[in-house]
């Protein structure tokens, strides 16, 4: 585990009122002339850099790609061969394990978010792929405590930062069979650029979810919650829209689309594969490929009368 942790405490200002004081984290940076392989990276506050000359990749041992951890911060990753992260995720709504006064997992725990309007995370390869595992379940098995059977929790474990970028430059985006959620905030952002397709796991189904919910209602450092069975409701794209939508948009007067792209090849499932993507967007979006966009299904929000979600294909377009 390499991490540039950073740590709070509230302080007294008014006598019904606290704010948070958060000191620590700058920046963090790793750079390997070989290949990166597993391990978890935490940048608190300020900047996280993972650079390998070789693949970025799955562990020999646990079989987990790396871990992106962050709050208040951004990380850029780059790979000149394959580059797969686990997934990328906040800390703090990580059950707290013994170190922390929490022994097992029915012990008391305290979780929130402690992303930032700016917190993102973006990954390039120079000449190979990119994989997003999110594989939850297997990565709450290696947890000191576990989640035992809280679905919450392991659902919190692919809450991404409210911007996501990956780029494969000469390759593909592969989103596998898993999904994954962006934390709801104003400028939030999702690109995802490849130079041939961006594709599901074959036969698999795969759902991306830029969150609408509202992120006062979402535990924050100041109001923690015991559960995170609400904020569930909330990043559940299939929930009820009490819950899943704020009263207000959350990209109301958000002029940058989501934008997912293959230069020369296809969006969604690969040729004679009956997987499936599925975007749950809380703004417009424009999805371009070159070949052909199949088996993928849009949700988008249109917020004013000027915005306009283009679906476009350079040869068939097939549901």
């Amino acid at each position: 585990t390499t991490s540039d942790p950073a740590t709070g405490a509230t302080a007294t200002v008014t006598t019904t009122t606290n704010q948070g004081v958060v000191t620590g984290g700058d920046s963090l940076s790793v750079n390997a002339r070989g290949d990166i392989r597993g391990g978890v990276f935490y940048a608190g506050l300020g900047k996280g850099v993972v650079n390998a000359e070789g693949l970025i990749g799955q562990s020999l041992q646990t079989k987990l790609y790396p871990v992106l951890a962050l709050g208040d911060a951004q990380f850029n990753v780059t790979a000149n061969d394959n580059l797969g992260i686990e997934t990328a995720l906040n800390p703090t709504v990580v059950p707290q394990g013994a170190s922390q006064g929490a022994d097992g997992v029915f012990a008391p725990q305290s979780y929130f978010f402690t992303y930032g309007a700016n917190s993102a995370v973006q990954l390039a390869s120079i000449s190979g792929d990119i994989f997003l595992s999110n594989n939850s379940n297997r990565l709450s098995k290696s947890l000191p405590g576990g989640t035992g059977s809280d679905t919450n929790v392991e659902m919190m474990l692919t809450v991404y930062p409210g911007s996501f970028s990956a780029y494969a430059l000469q390759g593909d985006i592969n989103t596998g069979q898993n999904s994954f959620a962006l934390y709801p905030t104003v400028r939030g952002q999702l690109e995802l650029l490849a130079a041939d397709s961006v594709l599901v796991g074959d036969n698999q189904t795969s759902r991306i979810n830029l969150s609408d919910a509202d992120p006062n209602a979402l535990p924050s450092a100041l109001q923690p919650a015991a559960s995170l069975e609400d904020a569930a409701l909330r990043l559940n794209s299939s929930g009820s829209s009490d819950f899943i939508h704020a009263a207000v948009p959350v990209h109301s007067g958000d002029t940058d689309p989501v934008l997912i792209a293959a230069r020369d090849g296809s969006i969604g499932a690969a040729q004679g594969s009956s997987g499936q993507l599925e975007l749950f967007l809380a703004k417009p979006a424009w999805l371009l490929a070159g070949q052909d966009i199949r088996n993928t299904s849009v949700v988008a929000q249109n917020l004013d009368g000027h915005d306009v979600t283009r679906i476009e294909a350079g040869r068939d377009v097939v549901f």
